[in-house]
């Protein structure tokens, strides 16, 4: 299939111009005409994706697409290379893999939970694990939900995600246990082998606990688990907006929240150097599809226009 004849079969060379000159944008120009056409076909649907499965994936497999589901997420590892790592385990209904990102997709991964279902694209196997390939990516395609306190007692056996305020802490032998309240219920959760973790649980304080299993009617907070305290400078979620505020600042909408961001603040988030010629509106409309949909960790910094990205 020719996709330049296919694609000037429903837009005009001048529109075609265009949309190569957004693709080769959103990619920093670290991509070929051909694989810019390929985007552009997939998005109009001339050129399907092919979805396959864990079950069918053969050794050293190329082009891997997948929608799955969030086993685990681990840790971030920082190298002294200053590269970084993560791996995730994901599964469907055929079976189970480990999926390796490295730098910007491990320090975005983050942001995924267990339970949450994604789309990986362009993605290929490599001892045993997938690894995104060139102008990969992963897509969130559905969040796993956070469970009300009130409903925590009906998951018995089953692993929950809780976000309320801490009520109060203590000790019981050797486990740390702490109580989460949303002002009507009231849950007992237990910190099993997380020391790291007991400094962060300050009564009054918002956290955030993944994967708990819950046992007994308490949730247990074990090595399956993390556990979050909302910090209040740092903006984090998926990225459902994006949208220039005039030629001054841009407004993101994050799991719902709004943040806005200072023109500065908006270059350092998009990843090019502040030009004062260059319309910052232009700039986010030839970069959102690239951020829509994605998770994304921002700490900010408040400035007289709007926050500035400390580091994202």
């Amino acid at each position: 299939m020719n996709l330049e004849e296919e694609l000037l079969k429903i837009m005009s060379k001048e529109e075609l111009r265009g949309e190569l000159g957004r693709v080769v944008a959103e990619f920093h120009g670290f991509i070929t005409k051909p694989a810019a056409l390929k985007v552009i076909a997939a998005e109009r649907g001339i050129l399907k994706k092919e979805i396959t499965t864990i079950g069918g994936i053969t050794t050293g497999a190329r082009n891997i697409n997948l929608v799955c589901r969030v086993v685990s997420v681990g840790q971030l590892k920082k190298y002294p290379t200053k590269t970084r790592s993560r791996l995730l385990t994901v599964e469907d209904n055929t079976g189970r893999i480990g999926l390796l990102l490295w730098n910007e997709d491990a320090e975005e991964a983050g942001g995924i939970k267990v339970g949450d279902e994604i789309e990986i694209n362009n993605a290929y196997e490599k001892n045993g694990k997938l690894s995104l390939g060139y102008a990969g990516y992963i897509r969130i395609v559905k969040r796993a939900l956070f469970t009300p306190l009130a409903e925590v007692e009906i998951n018995e056996g089953k692993r929950v995600h809780l976000r309320s305020f801490v009520k109060d802490t203590g000790r019981l032998k050797t486990d740390f246990t702490f109580s989460l309240s949303d002002g009507e219920k009231t849950v007992e959760c237990v910190l099993t082998n997380k020391r790291q973790a007991i400094e962060k649980l300050k009564e009054g304080k918002e956290i955030v606990i993944e994967n708990g299993l819950v046992k007994d009617g308490r949730v247990l907070v074990d090595e399956e688990s993390r556990l979050f305290l909302k910090r209040e400078n740092v903006a984090v979620g998926v990225v459902e907006k994006i949208e220039p505020i005039g030629n001054e600042g841009m407004l993101l909408v994050l799991n719902g929240n709004e943040v806005r961001l200072s023109r500065s603040g908006a270059f350092k988030l998009l990843g090019v150097k502040e030009v004062p010629d260059v319309q910052l509106s232009t700039l986010i409309n030839l970069k959102r599809n690239m951020f829509l949909g994605r998770n994304i960790v921002v700490e900010l910094e408040s400035g007289a226009n709007g926050d500035n990205v400390k580091s994202g």
